[in-house]
């Protein structure tokens, strides 16, 4: 898991420092797994300055069903921001 995190911030570095317009996500690789989600959940939250309670509330939404559901609500909240590639149909 520490590996997965590890990428994922340099991974998110990378997006920083290029300005890429969004951040992609293969729902296939190493960050499509539920964990990584909510862990980019969290942190896209933060980024974006929302309020705390706001951010639990996506992720009580988040984990409330299967992993199905955990990706339409990640799109539906981060859309903006993140593009999701090979979502389960």
């Amino acid at each position: 898991m520490n590996n997965i995190i590890y990428h994922f911030f340099n991974l998110w570095e990378g997006f920083r420092m290029k300005k890429v317009s969004k951040m992609r996500i293969d729902l296939k690789g190493p960050y499509g797994n539920a964990f990584a989600l909510l862990a980019i959940a969290g942190r896209l939250g933060r980024k974006l300055n929302l309020e705390p309670g706001v951010r639990e509330m996506i992720h009580w939404d988040m984990t409330r069903s299967d992993y199905n559901h955990m990706v339409d609500v990640f799109d539906r909240e981060f859309s903006d921001q993140v593009t999701l590639i090979n979502k389960p149909k």
